[in-house]
């Protein structure tokens, strides 16, 4: 297994995150679209 350069990591902890954003950002709109009963 070789090693990742510490720019590679970083590149991949960025997407990551916004990968994780954006998601949380679907979650919230579909729950704040949802009529409340």
């Amino acid at each position: 297994m070789n090693q990742a350069s510490p720019i590679e990591f970083l590149v991949i902890q960025e997407i990551l995150r916004r990968r994780l954003e954006y998601q949380e950002n679907r979650l919230y709109k579909t729950i704040l679209m949802e009529p409340k009963q």
